[in-house]
């Protein structure tokens, strides 16, 4: 059973701790259920033991029990792939909590997208047309409009949101140079695009789009990531983002008359 689970557990790796979760109450589960089918977290059939013990009882027991191996250990090297005890445990170092998705349950997918791939931008460019067609977007508009953005922005990130063979969402990063406090030019991450089928919505796909985007943008080593809306303060699209970690900043300009 181990291998099974291996290969979709490795594919996942968010920095986020889940909601509730903490180091302690990890670890704390990982002894406790140890306890109950006889082995310590850090024993090569623990994994095995705690899914069966799991299953049924929550959403995602491989994951939580994954977790609990981690934190047994310090590092995923248990999860082989080749890697040394070394270099996992600087793998968890920069990315403490590795688990399916939250979503897996509920048969909705996170994958990386490509900016060199033209079947994935034209994917994008569909979902824009859907998030724009308020606004009349047409598909060419769309296209251009994210072939330009990684055309002359200095990095780009496509990520997707995938229900069984069907694309339910999308988000779209680019980084930017922009003048910061010391008035030098930094990197800026902004999420240029984000949608979420309306069925879809509530869900937890865009927050987890989100934390997927947040996990790109670490990685590059931005510290700024920022989006814009059109819509009117107090819609839900501010609600949204707001409830994901963004702050509102204002700006405006004024002159002494």
């Amino acid at each position: 059973m181990l291998e099974e689970y291996l290969a979709l557990i490795q594919e996942a790796g968010f920095t986020k701790m889940p909601k509730g979760w903490t180091k302690k109450s990890v670890k704390k589960a990982g002894t406790t259920i140890g306890k109950d089918v006889g082995e310590k977290p850090t024993g090569k059939g623990y994994f095995e033991k705690c899914v069966e013990k799991m299953k049924g009882k929550i959403d995602n027991p491989e994951g939580y029990c994954a977790s609990m191996k981690d934190y047994a250990h310090g590092s995923t090297h248990w999860r082989g792939k080749g890697k040394s005890e070394k270099q996992a445990k600087k793998d968890a170092k920069a990315h403490p909590m590795k688990k399916l998705h939250e979503q897996s349950t509920k048969g909705i997918e996170i994958v990386e997208g490509s900016v060199k791939s033209k079947s994935d931008i034209e994917e994008a460019a569909k979902l824009e047309v859907k998030l724009r067609h308020n606004h009349g977007t047409s598909l060419s508009q769309s296209r251009l409009y994210i072939l330009n953005n990684i055309k002359h922005n200095k990095a780009a990130h496509l990520l997707f949101a995938k229900q069984g063979d069907e694309f339910i969402g999308f988000a779209f990063t680019v980084v930017i140079m922009e003048r910061g406090t010391t008035k030098a030019l930094i990197p800026i991450a902004t999420l240029a695009s984000l949608y979420v089928d309306p069925k879809q919505q509530r869900t937890g796909t865009g927050k987890a789009l989100v934390e997927g985007v947040k996990g790109w943008v670490k990685s590059k080593g931005i510290k700024i990531l920022k989006v814009g809306t059109d819509a009117d303060e107090g819609n839900e699209a501010h609600k949204f983002y707001r409830s994901v970690g963004f702050k509102p900043v204002t700006l405006y300009y004024k002159m002494k008359l």
